[in-house]
């Protein structure tokens, strides 16, 4: 029974864990768009090449869109989690 809980115990620590690497992935995520959203304004006034601001769109768009997925599962793991906790 003791080893259970040790196993626990260390499932526990994981998900919190997890969790937390979580949270970082999804600022860092809408922090590369605001920043790649920022650039695709700031590009041109530099003489910088056209291709630059078509890529940095689609780095904006693409690390959006992995925020709202991070976001989406998150939130849904959320409601999983309560709707567990209610019924316990």
């Amino acid at each position: 029974m003791e080893i259970v809980l040790q196993w626990l115990d260390e499932l526990d620590d994981l998900v919190f864990a997890a969790f937390s690497i979580w949270l970082r992935l999804r600022r860092f995520c809408l922090l590369v768009a605001m920043i790649a959203a920022i650039a695709v304004h700031v590009v041109p006034r530099f003489g910088v090449p056209p291709g630059v601001e078509f890529v940095l769109a689609e780095i904006s768009l693409v690390s959006l869109a992995a925020w709202a997925l991070v976001a989406a599962l998150s939130a849904s793991a959320d409601r999983t989690r309560r709707s567990t906790a209610i019924s316990a």
